[in-house]
């Protein structure tokens, strides 16, 4: 469901916003994170698509970030920076700033 919801996201213009909300209500249960595992690759290259999308996979990558045992998959997958003009250089330090949110995350966590 996950990868025909992705697809649907990069084929259709008029059907990706809301391919993209219910990527971004599903990625909010961490049940269903393990359907997301091979298509982290695929949410990093949307980064270099029109601005909603963009906003969309955002979305659904911080909701996955929030599942510790995730994060291997995004820090493993590899952002590229398609062209200057349609990706700001901070998309690409995505993954790291995923990790140093988390272990800030769970530092904090063990010192309570």
């Amino acid at each position: 469901m996950v990868t025909d919801l992705l697809d649907i996201t990069i084929l259709s213009d008029d059907l990706s916003l809301l391919a993209l909300q219910c990527l971004t209500n599903i990625s909010v249960t961490p049940t269903c994170h393990n359907a997301f595992t091979r298509t982290v690759q695929s949410l990093y290259n949307l980064l270099d698509s029109q601005l909603e999308r963009r906003v969309g996979i955002l979305r659904v990558l911080i909701n996955l970030s929030a599942n510790q045992d995730f994060v291997v998959y995004l820090l493993s997958a590899k952002v590229t920076q398609h062209s200057e003009d349609k990706q700001p250089e901070h998309f690409v330090h995505f993954p790291g700033m995923i990790f140093v949110v988390l272990t800030e995350a769970s530092v904090q966590h063990q010192a309570v």
